[in-house]
C-alpha cells in the first residue's frame, strides 16, 4: 500500500503518485482481462467538443446568411437610387 502526506505546496509529489496508482490499476485490469475504464469526464469533454463544433458550424452558416442578406440589400438599395 502507498502511504503519502499531501503537502499543498508539494503537488509534484501528488501527481507522481497518481500516477504509480494508475499504473497499478492499468496493470491489475491487465492481468485480470479486464476492460479498460472510460472516465466519464472524458466523455462529458467529448459531448461538449462536439456541441462546440456544432455551435460553432451553425454560427458560419448564419454568418454566411447575414453576408448575402446584406449583399442583396445593397443591390436593392442601388436600385431605388
Amino acid at each position: 500500500m502507498i502511504k503519502a502526506g499531501f503537502d499543498p505546496n508539494n503537488s509534484k509529489s501528488m501527481e507522481e503518485v497518481i500516477k504509480k496508482k494508475n499504473a497499478y490499476i492499468t496493470s491489475l485490469m491487465k492481468k485480470l482481462k479486464l476492460p479498460p475504464i472510460e472516465d466519464p469526464q472524458a466523455k462529458e469533454l467529448g459531448e461538449i467538443e462536439l456541441q462546440k463544433e456544432e455551435m460553432l458550424k451553425l454560427l458560419l452558416e448564419q454568418s454566411a446568411q447575414i453576408k448575402k442578406m446584406e449583399a442583396e440589400m445593397e443591390n436593392l438599395i442601388k436600385e431605388k437610387e
